[in-house]
C-alpha cells in the first residue's frame, strides 16, 4: 500500500511524489501480471523460454 502525506497542502507535489512510487514499487506491472492466475508450470515455462531468448540475444549481439 502507498502511503502519500500532503505537506502545506500542497497536492501537487503529493501527486508526483505517488507518481513515482506507484513506478518504483511496479505496482501496475503487479496488477496486469496477477490478473488472471497463472499456472506455476506455465510461469516456469515462461521464464525458462524468456532465458533463452536472452542468452540466444547476448550471444549474437557479443563483441567478441
Amino acid at each position: 500500500m502507498l502511503i502519500i502525506k500532503v505537506r502545506k497542502g500542497n497536492i501537487e507535489q503529493a501527486i508526483k511524489q505517488m507518481r513515482r512510487k506507484f513506478v518504483k514499487t511496479q505496482t501496475m506491472k503487479n496488477l496486469r501480471t496477477n490478473r488472471y492466475f497463472k499456472k506455476p508450470s506455465d510461469k516456469r515455462r515462461e521464464e525458462i523460454q524468456k532465458a533463452i531468448r536472452q542468452e540466444k540475444w547476448d550471444r549474437d549481439n557479443s563483441d567478441y
